[in-house]
């Protein structure tokens, strides 16, 4: 403690006071407070890049969503296309997912027109102006809209067969196993409200059961643990789900 003795010529006398010199903080110190800081920028900064991917996943699933119901109401609610200046209200709409290349996971999804081949009865098949037959061809079907993800989210998609006991196993997905596939499409065609799935798989081609009761579609974010699940029934309805799945 040092003293010092100041004279206040206003009122002629002498003022004591004191002042307590401190010495600073040592380097070690400075070096466990950077270190806590540092702690916890990265804590915070992390927890707001999961943040900011849940909002992202769950926004792409509603997305997907949406698109799944723009091609339902065009299906079932009778939404003409305009075909050499003629509109026509006799095709379906749906939509279509692939893999770009085999176990890749899938980019981009399609909202597409659905028409089939027509067989005139001589043998020549006329593409595009047959009935709907609820798969995707580019010869046949018109392309709609072509979405693409934000870059590092990704989906697969996996067609539930309801002769399968557990309900919650789906049999048939992109990337994964017991039955690996390239592709799916989810489709309506008036007047009936119900969708319709269908897979697509190497040496087979398009396949198709009146029991595939439901068709996921899952939506990966960069951090693949954080995901949201898209349920399309076969009754027509469609559903988000958190990332613990439906």
């Amino acid at each position: 403690m040092v003293m010092m003795t100041l004279f206040d010529p206003k009122k002629n006398r002498h003022v004591h006071s004191s002042r307590m010199f401190s010495r600073g903080f040592s380097l070690l110190e400075m070096l466990v407070v950077i270190a806590i800081l540092g702690v916890m920028t990265s804590i915070i900064i992390g927890n707001r890049q999961r943040f900011n991917e849940s909002v992202t996943v769950t926004n792409l699933a509603y997305d997907v969503a949406l698109s799944i119901r723009e091609s339902q109401v065009y299906g079932i609610a009778v939404q003409g296309f305009d075909i050499g200046g003629a509109i026509s209200f006799d095709y379906g709409y749906g939509v279509y997912f692939q893999e770009p290349d085999a176990d890749d996971p899938i980019l981009t999804y399609t909202l597409f027109l659905d028409r089939g081949p027509y067989d005139d009865g001589s043998g020549n098949i006329v593409h595009g102006v047959g009935a709907p037959d609820q798969m995707f061809d580019p010869a046949d079907d018109i392309v709609i809209s072509n979405y693409t993800l934000n870059e590092g989210y990704s989906l697969e998609v996996c067609v539930h067969d309801a002769t399968v006991a557990d309900p919650s196993s789906y049999d048939f997905c992109t990337g994964a196993i017991p039955a690996e596939i390239e592709a799916a499409a989810v489709t309506f065609v008036r007047p009936d409200p119900d969708a319709k799935f269908l897979y697509y798989e190497e040496g087979l081609g398009w396949i198709g059961a009146a029991s595939f009761d439901k068709l996921r579609v899952r939506v990966f974010a960069p951090d693949p643990s954080n995901f949201r699940d898209i349920i399309v029934y076969s009754n027509g309805q469609v559903a988000v789900c958190g990332g613990v799945g439906c």
